[in-house]
């Protein structure tokens, strides 16, 4: 614990504002809005860079695919381009910024999307050609089996009700056979940031804890997994990070091993 975090004998807003200062400046951080009143622009880096985002639980690469997830989702369009920047200065490429965008669209629409490449700025390029020929549902089985094992038909709904079936294969197919198999972003990458994206949807519970225990079969340590909900505060709020934390919890107590124990 760092002497200037909740706990610690600095946590002072004079300490705290330092800190998101020092880390303003280390990468390059845009500023606030100056349509947003001076005392309240202090108070917001205080809380976002001083608090939240300047926590190392997470590396900062990962740190930065939250951030740019949960922006896209939660629509919050003008911090894109900022966030942009200074993900491909912290060594994204736009390849895997891209591929986070499109990511996304699954869970929170192509609309939002197009709204995300617009304001972050990346210019035209070209991504890594995929095979438009393979079959989407063979993909889509093959990707869920290795991802989620014996789980990769449940956690949604099921397919079995009536009408269901047809939105859920819409989803599987497309989703899993022609988003998550695309190159251009690593395993990791995707795992972060769909676990964020589900965060920052309040609806998405059952995903939510179906991801949660896919990142831990996949090598994502409690303590990051916990971190990854900590770091969307900025964009959902305290109440819904409670929301997702409850979930993720519930994924972590199911392997019979608590979050600050693994700390």
């Amino acid at each position: 614990m760092r002497d200037d975090e909740p706990g610690g004998p600095s946590f002072t807003r004079r300490n705290i504002y330092a800190t998101a200062q020092a880390f303003e400046a280390a990468l390059d951080l845009h500023e606030i809005d100056a349509a947003v009143p001076g005392d309240v622009r202090r108070l917001i880096s205080e809380y976002e860079r001083g608090v939240i985002m300047v926590r190392d639980r997470l590396d900062l690469r990962s740190r930065f695919i939250v951030w740019l997830s949960a922006a896209c989702v939660r629509g919050a369009t003008h911090r894109l381009r900022g966030l942009t920047h200074q993900a491909v200065q912290s060594g994204l490429s736009r390849v895997e910024i891209s591929e986070l965008f499109l990511q996304c669209a699954i869970y929170a629409g192509f609309t939002k999307v197009e709204s995300a490449f617009r304001e972050a700025g990346l210019g035209e390029f070209a991504l890594p050609a995929d095979d438009i020929d393979a079959d989407l549902a063979a993909i889509s089985i093959d990707l869920r089996t290795q991802l989620h094992g014996d789980r990769g038909s449940s956690g949604y709904s099921d397919p079995d009700r009536a009408h269901m079936g047809e939105l859920y294969d819409l989803a599987a197919e497309y989703g899993y056979g022609a988003i998550w198999s695309r190159p251009g972003l690593d395993l990791r990458g995707r795992l972060i940031c769909a676990l964020a994206a589900m965060t920052c949807e309040p609806r998405a519970t059952q995903s939510l804890r179906k991801f949660a225990e896919t990142l831990l079969d996949h090598g994502v340590a409690e303590a990051e997994l916990s971190e990854i909900v900590i770091q969307t505060v900025p964009f959902i709020g305290f109440p819904a990070a409670f929301a997702a934390m409850n979930v993720v919890c519930d994924a972590i107590d199911a392997r019979g091993v608590g979050v600050r124990a693994a700390e």
